[in-house]
């Protein structure tokens, strides 16, 4: 699990294919200080296993599976990733919970800037536009983020400059695309009603009810 906030921007030392998976290693100072193999790190949003490590670096397999479902086939040696480490008890939850699982990804349309502000249009794919809510949360290459507007199938947000500063999103531009997780209380709610035979109207009341 993790929080959506980025711990530290790597860089892509190497991608070696190894039949149905590759192998990355990644450049990073900050999250393979207390590293030990087999801990979960977020790539672009995407959860890792490490394998390898050192005192500059890190390495983890990606499997056919997530290749197919993410961003990461783009990457390329020299490419910036959004990096964070799975979040421990004593840690802040200071964006929200985050699995690590991308959904799909998502194309960014259009790019303003506002003075040192920015904003982003992303097409979102069709079997993801249930959970998307406006002022909700998303997760975009790994980072927390609110959901500013969204009219079908577009939705935009809005980057502040310690957001630009701290995550590789400062990089996208118009036709590049992203990973997205949604927001999983989006998911569990419907898990919840997607069993009931009734067609009740979801209302705050309700989510009270359920314990939301």
């Amino acid at each position: 699990m993790f929080t959506g906030l980025i711990e530290e921007i790597g860089k892509i030392i190497s991608i070696i294919r190894k039949g149905n998976y590759i192998t990355i290693k990644i450049q990073s100072r900050v999250c393979v200080e207390d590293l030990t193999k087999g801990d979960s790190i977020a790539v672009d949003g995407v959860c890792l296993t490490a394998v390898d490590y050192d005192r500059n670096s890190f390495s983890a397999d990606v499997t056919y599976e997530t290749l197919k479902n993410t961003t990461l086939p783009t990457l390329k040696p020299g490419d910036p990733v959004n990096l964070e480490r799975a979040i421990t008890p004593d840690k802040r939850l200071g964006g929200h919970f985050v699995q690590g699982h991308v959904e799909g990804v998502g194309r960014i349309i259009s790019k303003k800037v506002y003075g040192e502000t920015e904003e982003l249009s992303i097409q979102i794919p069709e079997h993801l536009k249930k959970y998307i809510v406006e002022k909700g949360s998303i997760a975009l290459n790994g980072v927390s983020l609110t959901v500013a507007e969204f009219h079908d199938p577009i939705l935009k947000i809005v980057l502040i400059p310690e957001t630009l500063k701290n995550t590789n999103l400062r990089c996208k531009k118009p036709g590049d695309f992203l990973n997205i997780e949604t927001d999983i209380l989006a998911k569990y709610v419907e898990k919840v009603y997607s069993g009931k035979k009734s067609t009740e109207i979801l209302t705050l009341q309700k989510l009270k009810e359920l314990g939301f």
